[in-house]
């Protein structure tokens, strides 16, 4: 029989669950999926204000913690989807991305906005990843 249930990826603190009434990611399955991270700490506090790549770098850092608390790590991202406020930034993202990833990459879309949900946020980052197993190519 198949497990059909989703449960719920919690952290202490859960800011994400608390504040913004999201859960910060779902288990169904083999899958995990997270809400989008953005470059705050523990405290909310912008890590890396005007800094592309310093947002990037704890974008990623958040969704890794979210990911160990779900048995998993960065390395089973297997979709990412980048939401960046300046287009022109795209090199410096990258170059962060690549401190995070290594062949085979995970598929991925970046897109342009407006705003995210916070003055002085440039990135917001949301993923799938594999709970069990590794990135095949």
């Amino acid at each position: 029989m198949t497990d059909n249930n989703a449960y719920r990826i919690s952290t202490d603190p859960d800011r994400t669950h608390d504040q913004h009434h999201l859960g910060a990611g779902y288990r169904v399955g083999n899958l995990i999926f997270l809400s989008g991270q953005v470059a705050v700490n523990e405290n909310s506090e912008i890590i890396g204000e005007g800094d592309m790549a310093a947002q990037t770098r704890q974008a990623f850092a958040n969704l890794g913690m979210i990911l160990e608390r779900a048995g998993s790590n960065l390395n089973k991202i297997i979709k990412s989807t980048t939401f960046i406020t300046e287009i022109s930034q795209l090199a410096a993202y990258r170059e962060a991305k690549e401190e995070v990833f290594v062949a085979p990459y995970p598929a991925g879309t970046i897109v342009e906005v407006s705003k995210l949900g916070r003055p002085g946020l440039m990135i917001e980052i949301e993923a799938v990843a594999l709970a069990e197993g590794e990135l095949v190519g």
